[in-house]
């Protein structure tokens, strides 16, 4: 999510038109409480690998970017060719909070009955960078706009709840 979401806004800065929205969706449980937990433990990591992402303190940010480096290396560039480069993506990840960096772009929103956070894309004009985390009411008539990762851990059998789920890929023009 962190490189992708990377790549895509430095695409975008260089005039690249895509879609201004990165999202990833953590569908786990049906249930609330655990969907609460499950939002918790991700601000958590996530708040760390931000401190991490722009640390030059010891070895913990080298550490961490060099973590990503390596996925960079093994998992994206042998499949595609990129005009981005590592040093852009550090450099990137390096910013601090002030200096409007992707990671502290990142939003997480819990997405159910329970919670009053919503997905209204339209509401933001910049793009919104999001990990959803829900349930049942990600599961039905959501389009997940700029969706790139996908953590579902949930088992469903029936045909119709699989195709509403099809959903979050989106139905219109370039989708």
């Amino acid at each position: 999510f962190i490189i992708s979401g990377i790549v895509r806004k430095l695409r975008r800065e260089n005039g690249i038109q895509m879609n201004k929205h990165h999202t990833m969706l953590i569908h786990i449980t049906r249930l609330k409480d655990e969907q609460q937990e499950w939002k918790d433990l991700v601000e958590e990591l996530l708040e760390i690998w931000k401190e991490k992402s722009y640390s030059t303190l010891g070895n913990l940010g080298s550490n961490f970017r060099k973590k990503i480096k390596k996925r960079w290396n093994e998992e994206f560039l042998p499949k595609h060719d990129y005009d981005e480069n590592w040093n852009e993506i550090e450099d990137e990840l390096m910013k601090y909070p002030e200096d409007d960096g992707f990671m502290h772009s990142i939003q997480i929103r819990m997405i159910n009955s329970l919670s009053d956070e919503d997905l209204d894309y339209s509401q933001e004009k910049d793009g919104l960078n999001v990990i959803a985390i829900g349930g049942n009411k990600l599961s039905r008539g959501v389009t997940l706009e700029g969706l790139c990762i996908s953590f579902y851990l949930r088992k469903s059998t029936a045909y119709d709840s699989l195709m509403q789920m099809g959903r979050w890929f989106g139905y219109r023009m370039g989708y």
